[in-house]
């Protein structure tokens, strides 16, 4: 059930990040550098993306952690 649930999860983030790849025309990967690297801003919208990049990243490692668990 757990597994199920974060396949949802990072579906949903993905399909987020991808709205923002295309309404930016930049790919989360260079969003990411770019941001870090301070040359975006500090607007609503690129706070919303950093989120929703960790947030899809940390659901991938809960999936690999869950992954290993063998019943």
């Amino acid at each position: 059930m757990k597994k199920k649930t974060l396949i949802f999860k990072l579906k949903q983030y993905k399909e987020r990040l991808k709205k923002f790849e295309e309404k930016y025309n930049m790919s989360t990967r260079e969003f990411l550098k770019k941001n870090n690297a301070g040359e975006l801003g500090d607007e609503a919208y690129l706070l919303e993306w950093e989120y929703l990049a960790d947030a899809a990243n940390l659901t991938k490692q809960e999936l690999k952690e869950v992954a290993k668990i063998s019943l």
